[in-house]
């Protein structure tokens, strides 16, 4: 497997779920995801996580999206009081 990467974002992430900058990410069906600083926890569906649902990431753990969905579908929320930065890395599985 070979990724040419062309794309990067930081996304903080606060008490509102959000997901990543489609503009940023145009073309992409791979993301590497570095979580800096506090927890997180996400959904690769599109729906809405919360503070009590959803997978859980702690800070300096790393996500790796593989597929067009999972990046589209990504959607991000603080999961206690501390906003999170997350570090993204964006290309395509060639």
């Amino acid at each position: 497997m070979s990724i040419q990467f062309h794309a990067y974002e930081d996304l903080t992430v606060a008490a509102t779920a959000l997901g990543f900058t489609a503009a940023t990410y145009g073309n992409a069906n791979y993301a590497s995801i570095l979580v800096e600083s506090a927890p997180i926890r996400f959904r690769l569906d599109g729906g809405t996580p919360t503070a009590s649902v959803g997978d859980t990431l702690e800070a300096k753990d790393r996500l790796v999206l593989e597929g067009r969905e999972e990046l589209v579908g990504f959607r991000a929320i603080r999961r206690d009081s501390t906003s999170a930065t997350l570090r993204a890395n964006f290309g395509t599985i060639k």
